[in-house]
């Protein structure tokens, strides 16, 4: 089986990952790896 291809992002979901970047001050893969994690102390 082959890979699906990809519909191309609305702008409406480009939107909304361009506030949350700069919302949380986002910049870079290891900031999104530790969001989880800092997401969880607020549960617990």
């Amino acid at each position: 089986m082959g890979r699906r291809k990809r519909e191309p992002m609305s702008e409406g979901k480009k939107n909304i990952i361009g506030m949350l970047l700069e919302e949380y001050d986002i910049k870079s893969a290891k900031d999104i790896e530790d969001a989880p994690q800092i997401l969880q102390q607020f549960f617990l």
